[in-house]
């Protein structure tokens, strides 16, 4: 099922803690963000489509992404260590975000 941001009034999805449930496909809306809390040393997503991801973690822009084409695992965050931290994403509209992986 893919869940369209297009009339959301807030275009924010969050992800509570724990979800429990898995996100689904999502396509990106005007102004679409994804932000949740997550351990681990890396976290990487799924993308499709053409646009630019900007990641920030706990406040800070670390880096953004182009997307193009085919559905391709993206790294977003590459530590050393395990650590808690807060993602947000925000995403161009039209990209598809598909499934979440953390290592």
């Amino acid at each position: 099922m893919i869940r369209k941001l297009l009339r959301q009034a807030d275009p924010t999805v969050v992800l509570p803690e724990p979800t429990g449930r898995a996100m689904g496909d999502v396509t990106a809306g005007p102004d679409a963000r994804l932000a949740f809390s997550y351990r681990a040393k890396n976290a990487n997503l799924v993308l499709a489509g053409t646009g630019k991801v900007t990641v920030i973690v706990d406040g800070r822009t670390t880096k953004t992404i182009d997307v193009s084409g085919s559905p391709t695992l993206y790294r977003l965050t590459d530590d050393k260590d395990p650590r808690t931290a807060r993602l947000e994403l925000r995403l161009d509209e039209g990209l598809e975000a598909h499934a979440f992986t953390f290592g």
